[in-house]
């Protein structure tokens, strides 16, 4: 429409005569700009006529009522109701002669396919015209080199352009939108350009390649070190931040590459715009996680709100919405002057590393016009894209580095404290020895076995805690020591009231008294023995935790082995309490194939397991009376290529709360004299051992099951 207005305002006017009068000289000084080109086709001695013209190429032809028109003023308006334009331009040029004259190239730098003329003679072909939409090919410029020419100086030329070129409804933005591009739809490069061109998408293309596999490998470390550290959510941080980094720099490689059309380069662009968008409103949450700091409730709905308006600016191709993008960056630079003063050495190399990336950011937009060379432009884009996933690294390196400093730090304050314990254990075991000897030889014999225990466990790779482990042993024994020094206190002050009377003559002394003091003294060594046994039990289950088995192991029927030990451990219980009873339910698969283990070890599991739910039932009925019914199952089955022996029980269960502690070393939920919190963790080593694994089902209130599966059948 609006080419037709102006071709009737030409008639309007009379401009009857030949419109192709001006001719343009091109001399050296129209070489501009750091490729030195000049961009003919924003001159305005351009004359246009639309549609296809027979001969359009000619010199000789006529261009009566053509219209004053530079293609460099195309738009979306100049496609007909079909979504096609074509038209042809023509200009009269003359190359001025100068001592270092070479012919220029020529470069279509738009996604407008077009056939260029020199005086009616073919010189250059960008795109392919075809017959129809289905067989046109854009002109994919990206990469391109300049096409070369046979120009000589001195010399008039009438250059002829034909453009086609069809709208593509897949992007919201046409491709003839005034100013995208349509500025550069013909340029002339000198020999100087021409080499920079060159040197340009050679090194576009390797810091490309070498932008998108850092930013992606720095990506996937950050990933891998998150899944060996989930705790670790800094790490998830900065695999999300450098996620968007390689997607960034992948999709830019992408939407410039060669021989990509412009449906691939507006869609790479809008991702590689959203991916920056995202990594920008993202800075603020590395930030704040990195500084311990929390993200206030308005802040997150601002970012989120800001987040969602970049996003959507970045689709519809709102650039200037896009300036939004100051919003995140000014929070993150609020969180990052805000710790300032309390900011520890590890956390530096992330401030540097987004510091340097903001500079080198700001020299690109202030100084790519002024750069002498393109690689001096790239080189500042690929330092934006790296420095910020290296300070991460070294966060991570730094941040690992305080973390085996405390780790050496708390085992150092372990092995102290376990050092003074050792003392205070000496120093009780003398005070027994001065009391009672035949206590004190048996008080010896267990803290020197409580000696060799500690230091075998302290170097014992099946304790996770040294220190939870040593708390442990230190609280079991102390029980029975302090009821061993108790007694014998008070059995020195019954011995020294027995010599007072022995002193006194025989009207004076009371037998009676003397003999009461006496029992009272042999039932306070009669306690003692007990309580030194419970301390040298303690210390032999301590002992048979740590020490490995060396048995063999050979085929075992599993339904006969449990059977044995279920029966072993209900009868063994019933010898204890007459009182005690329980419905046992066995179910044994037939089928079950014979499995290679330790027949004691294994047997020892299953009696652990066993007497734990007799136990439980037990605790259950003193609470509920004689309406409860105890019931204990045992079961055997074959799972695919696995044996599983299940042991439940209908007693109280286990609390949510312990289920992760219930297979440490010491830890019971019995009261304090009835175990020593070491059978489940023996009975979970030993499975381990044998290629097994020994898992927990419970509901609290209602039954607990413990199940042993074995992996290697033969």
């Amino acid at each position: 429409m609006r080419l037709f207005l102006l071709t009737l305002l030409s008639l309007f006017f009379g401009r009857f005569a030949n419109a192709q009068e001006t001719t343009v000289i091109i001399s050296d000084s129209n070489y501009k700009g750091t490729v030195k080109s000049f961009n003919i086709s924003e001159n305005d001695a351009w004359v246009f006529r639309r549609g296809d013209i027979k001969d359009g190429q000619n010199v000789n032809l006529d261009t009566k009522g053509w219209t004053k028109f530079k293609p460099s003023e195309l738009s979306g308006e100049d496609f007909d109701e079909n979504g096609r334009f074509e038209g042809w331009f023509r200009i009269k040029v003359r190359f001025a002669d100068s001592p270092n004259f070479t012919p220029p190239g020529v470069l279509n730098a738009t996604w407008n396919a077009s056939e260029l003329f020199a005086n009616g003679k073919k010189i250059a072909t960008f795109g392919k015209f075809g017959t129809d939409k289905a067989t046109f090919e854009e002109n994919k410029f990206n990469r391109r080199l300049p096409v070369p020419t046979n120009f000589v100086p001195d010399s008039t030329y009438v250059l002829a352009l034909h453009v086609i070129e069809y709208d593509d409804p897949f992007t919201i933005e046409p491709k003839l939108k005034k100013g995208n591009n349509n500025a550069d739809i013909l340029r002339f490069i000198n020999k100087e350009g021409n080499e920079r061109i060159i040197d340009y998408w050679a090194s576009q293309t390797f810091y490309d390649g070498l932008r998108s596999t850092v930013s992606a490998t720095f990506a996937l470390l950050f990933w891998v070190l998150f899944g060996l550290n989930r705790r670790e959510k800094n790490i998830r941080r900065f695999a999300v931040g450098c996620t968007f980094l390689a997607l960034l720099s992948i999709a830019s490689a992408i939407a410039t590459s060669k021989n990509i059309g412009y449906v691939g380069n507006a869609s790479f662009g809008i991702l590689g715009i959203v991916a920056a968008v995202s990594y920008a409103c993202y800075i603020p949450i590395i930030l704040a996680g990195v500084f311990e700091r929390k993200i206030s409730k308005f802040t997150r709905i601002v970012m989120i709100v800001t987040y969602l308006v970049l996003v959507g600016a970045a689709v519809l191709q709102y650039g200037i919405v896009l300036t939004l993008v100051v919003i995140p960056l000014v929070i993150a630079c609020y969180y990052l002057l805000s710790s300032w003063n309390s900011m520890r050495r590890s956390q530096m190399p992330i401030v540097v590393g987004f510091l340097a990336s903001f500079i080198c950011l700001i020299l690109f937009v202030l100084g790519v016009n002024y750069l002498d060379k393109f690689d001096s432009a790239i080189i500042f884009v690929l330092a934006y894209s790296i420095s910020p996933p290296l300070g991460m690294l070294m966060y991570v390196s730094n941040r690992f580095g305080e973390m085996i400093k405390e780790v050496r730090t708390n085992a150092q304050q372990v092995l102290q404290l376990s050092e003074e314990k050792r003392e205070q254990a000496l120093n009780q075991q003398k005070v027994l020895e001065a009391e009672v000897d035949k206590q004190t030889a048996e008080l010896r014999n267990t803290l020197s076995d409580l000696k060799a225990t500690q230091s075998q466990l302290i170097q014992s790779e099946k304790m996770a805690s040294l220190g939870e482990l040593t708390a442990g042993i230190a609280h079991e024994i102390q029980n029975p020591l302090n009821f061993v020094n108790n007694f014998s206190d008070v059995s020195r002050e019954l011995i020294a009231e027995v010599s007072d009377e022995r002193r006194k003559t025989n009207d004076e002394r009371d037998d009676e008294l003397v003999n009461e003091l006496l029992s009272d003294i042999d039932q306070n060594l009669e306690k003692i023995s007990h309580h030194g046994r419970r301390a040298d039990a303690i210390v032999k289950g301590m002992l048979q935790h740590s020490r490995s088995t060396s048995g063999d192991k050979e085929p075992t029927d599993l339904n006969a082995l449990t059977d044995e030990y279920l029966r072993l451990a209900y009868h063994g219980l019933r010898a204890k309490d007459k009182s005690f009873n329980a419905e046992l339910i066995t179910d044994f698969a037939t089928d079950l194939p014979v499995v290679k283990v330790i027949p004691q070890d294994v047997g020892r599991v299953i009696l652990n397991l066993i007497t734990n739910a007799f136990y439980a039932t037990q605790e259950r009925a003193k609470s509920e009376g004689v309406d409860f019914k105890p019931k204990v199952e045992v079961s055997t089955s074959v799972v695919g290529n696995t044996v599983e022996i299940k042991v439940k029980d209908n007693g109280n269960g286990i609390p949510e709360a312990i289920k992760e502690k219930i297979f440490q070393p010491f830890f019971t939920t019995k009261p304090t004299g009835e175990g020593t919190g070491l059978g489940l963790s023996l009975a979970y080593d030993i499975i381990k051992s044998h290629g097994g694994e020994l898992g927990l089902t419970s509901k609290d209130g209602e039954f607990t099951e413990f199940t042993i599966t074995f992996h290697q059948l033969i």
